[in-house]
């Protein structure tokens, strides 16, 4: 299956939480397991404060490719660093102007060369209507069992971008996006 049709069946479950009217659905309102079998790809990642934007929840595949579960951890630390300030500044964006994100960014592992993920971000809010949350489809390689990739690195050493979608608010001004690495 394609990475669009695996992203346009995502945004369908995810729509199908909406309430009249709204357009983020609420984070309370998510069924993890309506997701099926897009589960193993799926993140969820919450904002504490700025700068501190935390995984909740990550599919089995993610695991499986990192080889650690980060429940709990800000998502900066398993970032290059470099990446930092355009990050926190997309989900600021996207929480401040309901958006869908779609990123691609490389993944970086010890014994291996990078490889590529793409992922698509949709926000949730929180029961007073605010976007405090964000979930992610991923789309990246299957590793087999003869994978031996060495410990996972970083994200985005050598390519991470952001591309905005409207989901009904807009999207933000080009002048106030930050760039691309």
């Amino acid at each position: 299956m394609s990475t669009e049709s695996r992203f346009e069946r995502f945004n369908d479950i995810w729509s199908s939480f909406l309430r009249p009217g709204a357009i983020v659905p609420r984070k309370s309102d998510i069924r993890p397991m309506a997701f099926g079998d897009l589960l193993p790809d799926v993140s969820l990642v919450q904002c504490h404060a700025p700068g501190d934007y935390r995984f909740r929840l990550l599919g089995s595949g993610i695991n499986q490719r990192m080889g650690s579960d980060p429940v709990g951890e800000n998502v900066l630390s398993l970032m290059h660093p470099r990446t930092h300030d355009y990050i926190v500044q997309w989900f600021e964006l996207s929480m401040a102007q309901p958006n869908a994100t779609v990123s691609e960014a490389d993944i970086l592992f010890e014994r291996d060369g990078s490889h590529i993920v793409k992922s698509l971000a949709l926000p949730l809010a929180d029961d007073e209507g605010k976007v405090t949350s964000f979930i992610f489809m991923n789309d990246a390689w299957k590793p087999s069992v003869q994978d031996n990739f060495g410990a996972f690195q970083s994200l985005g050493s050598r390519l991470f971008v952001i591309t905005p979608v409207d989901i009904g608010a807009g999207v933000p001004d080009p002048s106030v996006r930050p760039q691309g690495i």
